[in-house]
């Protein structure tokens, strides 16, 4: 039988995220998103005391950790897509601890903490929003109107995959 391993988060981004470059070359971010969730004694969903939040470790490479570093600040909402990865070390004291943290594969920013029609997702509320820019290169271009599109305005809304 054949395994899975794909997660699919939406949270806030718990600080600026800062981008780093490997020894060969690669861009690389590292950055924590704080997740609600339901608390797992709970079967209440509508209850906010039974709710807790989460942290998750996301490491994003190449130009998902390009596109983060640039546009993802302390506040934003975003969704994550990615894979669980494990990884063991061992810390200060000589003891062998094992993280899981999430490759991202796409990164979307959904909301800056600053709008006031930032989406509400543990209210289920969700404002008609146009979709989002997944491929900038699949959009179609009018020709005619190109010199006055050239540069975008609005990069926030645009995700990248590798």
């Amino acid at each position: 039988m054949s395994s899975i391993n794909k997660v699919l988060l939406v949270g806030r981004v718990t600080k600026d995220v800062q981008l780093r470059t490997t020894t060969g070359g690669t861009s690389v971010t590292d950055f924590n998103i704080a997740v609600d969730g339901q608390n797992a004694t709970s079967n209440d969903a509508q209850d906010k005391s039974k709710q807790s939040t989460y942290f998750f470790k996301v490491t994003a490479w190449n130009k998902n950790a390009e596109f983060c570093a640039k546009y993802l600040k302390m506040g934003d909402l975003v969704g994550v897509d990615g894979s669980l990865i494990q990884r063991t070390f061992e810390n200060k004291a000589g003891f062998k601890q094992t993280v899981t943290d999430i490759n991202a594969t796409r990164v979307t920013l959904l909301a800056h903490k600053t709008e006031k029609n930032a989406i509400d997702v543990a209210d289920g509320f969700i404002p008609d929003a146009e979709p989002v820019i997944s491929n900038p290169t699949d959009q179609m271009v009018d020709e005619s109107k190109k010199d006055d599109e050239d540069d975008l305005d609005s990069l926030e809304d645009l995700t990248f995959g590798v």
